[in-house]
């Protein structure tokens, strides 16, 4: 007896060891559900399954130990989620094996359940990734990061720029003449192209015609191509302020800062000074306007304003409206207000001048400014988020929503960061396809200051949003057809 009670122990123990012989499971169905924070996978089992993680290149595998499914077959899921799209089950052996494919690094938890058996895996969706880094030239890194979250995942550019190695310039679309009208300079050189008011092309053709290693599109523009906000190239001032919003500042020893401006400026003539209450824009009531070559080769104001034009530091011309605008000087529009005095005080042959003084608000810029660009709103403060959207007067389809987004970003040491998030292309995605979900506001104001920025700023996106390195796109535009034209970029090459 004591030899049979013996056997019959032994053979119980080997029982329980041996899942081949008496532990098999089967595998019912598998199920899953997304959730803002993760999404679940579920295993449902008819007896106890026994499991290991078998690690793959991307992703990992679950071995089900001896253990079939219902058909004893191996299938395709389709899940098209962006963390899980897929997963793929195999018959190996007495073994099932899951594959999950991941193409992001998500963390992942897996544990059992029991009445009714069920084996679950929850994968996050936070996480970060740097997915590339390469060196464009001396003081240049370009970068692509990957961030996910709740909604999605966002594809990051990131530029950082040491301005003690490369130079950082705005710079305006610039109108090319066609073959024809390049022929027609050579034979009737008397003759020129017709300027239009500013202009519109792509990124990687402003960054090419100003010989730069790289760019991102620059700050916000009407239909015509006119910046709307504060444009200072060279010293040269292209357009006024609007909305007190924020501007990214380059001083004349290639220093970088971001702060609001406010400009005094007033025209002189005759010993009478005149406000100046806009550079380059459509007049309004009560408006003195400076219209300069960069506007184009008219004022197109029709016939209700006064129009003086200034050449070589004199009054030459005085018109009533749509002035021809000079090479070697600007338009003065006064609104009708100032027309019975200037109209009787102003001759030809008189002396005029222009004084615009340009003044961030910070005190400790301490050069003289040599580029503005105006953006906003500000993103970050002080090293602290600092979202200024409705104080900027900002409207919903800037300030609300995600959508792609250009920044601008400095460092505490000097260091300017400049990035492009890519956002939801507007043609139609196919299914399982992934792609950026672009940013909010606040989301970019935490992804700058994720990567160091210390001060920031948004600058134009959406369809506007581009990021080239030496005349290539390298983000993902969302427009159909590529990168959008856009009116002026924000540029990156080496120092002389």
């Amino acid at each position: 007896m004591r030899t049979i009670r013996v056997i019959i122990l032994v053979l119980f123990v080997i029982c329980h060891l041996s899942f081949d012989i008496c532990s098999a499971a089967t595998l019912t169905k598998i199920r899953y559900k997304p959730y803002d924070d993760k999404i679940r996978v579920v295993f449902e089992m008819e007896g106890e399954a026994y499991y290991r993680i078998k690690p793959q290149d991307k992703g990992f595998a679950v071995q089900l130990l001896n253990c079939k499914t219902e058909n004893n077959e191996s299938r395709d899921y389709a899940i098209n989620d962006w963390v899980v799209k897929e997963l793929k089950v195999r018959k190996e052996g007495n073994d099932t094996v899951v594959y999950f494919p991941l193409e992001y690094p998500v963390e992942h938890k897996i544990y059992p359940l029991g009445s009714p058996n069920r084996i679950v895996i929850d994968f996050g969706r936070e996480f970060s990734k740097v997915e590339t880094r390469s060196r464009i030239a001396e003081g240049v890194e370009y970068s692509f990061v990957t961030k996910g979250g709740p909604g999605g995942y966002q594809g990051i550019h990131v530029l950082r720029v040491d301005p003690k190695k490369a130079e950082i310039f705005p710079a305006l679309a610039m109108r090319s003449p066609t073959f024809f009208q390049s022929l027609a300079n050579i034979f009737t050189p008397w003759q020129k192209i017709s300027r239009i008011h500013f202009y519109k092309e792509k990124v990687s053709s402003i960054e090419d015609k100003h010989n730069a290693l790289a760019g991102i599109n620059g700050t916000f523009f009407d239909y015509t191509g006119r910046p709307l906000g504060v444009l200072l190239i060279n010293g040269e001032l292209i357009s006024y302020p609007i909305h007190n919003r924020t501007s990214v500042i380059i001083d004349s020893k290639n220093n970088a800062s971001i702060d609001r401006v406010f400009l005094d400026g007033y025209v002189e003539i005759n010993n009478r000074r005149y406000p100046i209450t806009g550079v380059n824009q459509p007049p309004e009531n009560n408006d003195v306007i400076i219209f300069t070559k960069h506007y184009g080769e008219l004022t197109g104001t029709g016939g209700q304003g006064y129009e003086l034009t200034i050449e070589n530091g004199k009054v030459a011309r005085r018109h009533i409206g749509n002035s021809r605008i000079p090479d070697n000087g600007y338009v003065v529009y006064f609104s009708p207000m100032f027309v019975e005095n200037v109209f009787g005080s102003v001759k030809a042959g008189d002396f005029a001048k222009i004084s615009i003084n340009i003044m961030p608000f910070s005190s400790e810029i301490k050069n003289n400014l040599l580029h503005v660009m105006g953006g906003g709103p500000r993103l970050l403060k002080d090293g602290r988020l600092y979202v200024s959207k409705h104080y900027e007067r900002f409207r919903s389809d800037v300030g609300e929503g995600r959508a792609a987004r250009t920044a601008v970003g400095i460092t505490k040491d000097g260091q300017i960061l400049m990035v492009a998030v890519d956002g939801k292309p507007r043609r139609i995605v196919r299914q399982g396809e992934s792609y950026s979900i672009g940013a909010t506001l606040e989301e970019l104001a935490g992804i700058l200051l994720s990567i160091g920025a210390y001060e920031a700023l948004n600058l134009d996106g959406g369809g506007s949003t581009t990021m080239t390195v030496n005349n290539r796109v390298i983000n993902r535009p969302v427009e159909n057809n590529g990168s959008r034209p856009v009116s002026n970029a924000l540029l990156v090459r080496d120092l002389d």
